[in-house]
């Protein structure tokens, strides 16, 4: 369960531009599901995760000329009970129309994370590793890069 509360002020919000920025305090309440990981996997159980947080976030959108436009949003949150968790994510997108209704954009984003399951399966990937199995890994951080084509009506 989660719960956010905050304030987003705009300090400029023109038809070429618009920026806006945010603060909030969030509660979250994050239950891990202990009982369906399998034995094999050498996970140690996650205890469930209940804290208070601070979210800070970035909106940004910059009509360059009537047929590109760049976007940007950014948020960071942060625990309060445990500090070492915190969660990035961003997102910049450039946009061209191509008509009308048509338009194409390119797009990349990453999302970096570290909470109790990241520590936890890194630990059980260790005692792997200490043990001379051979073992994968768990990546922080995800990207995606993507490119489309919109069609709006």
């Amino acid at each position: 369960m989660v719960y956010y509360g905050g304030i987003l002020y705009t300090p400029v919000a023109t038809p070429e531009f618009n920026l806006g920025i945010q603060a909030a305090y969030g509660y979250e309440d994050t239950s891990f599901m202990n009982g369906d990981i399998p034995p094999s996997y050498q996970l140690q159980p996650v205890d469930d995760y209940a804290s208070g947080s601070t979210h800070l976030a970035l909106k940004l959108r910059w009509n360059i000329n009537e047929k590109i436009t760049f976007s940007e949003n950014a948020k960071y949150q942060h625990s309060l009970k445990n500090t070492d968790y915190y969660n990035w994510n961003a997102t910049t997108k450039l946009q061209f129309k191509l008509s009308e209704h048509i338009s194409f954009f390119t797009e990349y984003e990453f999302d970096f994370e570290n909470n109790l399951f990241i520590e936890s399966v890194q630990d059980a990937i260790a005692l792997t590793r200490a043990k001379g199995k051979p073992t994968g890994t768990i990546d922080e951080m995800d990207t995606t890069i993507s490119a489309g084509i919109t069609v709006e009506f």
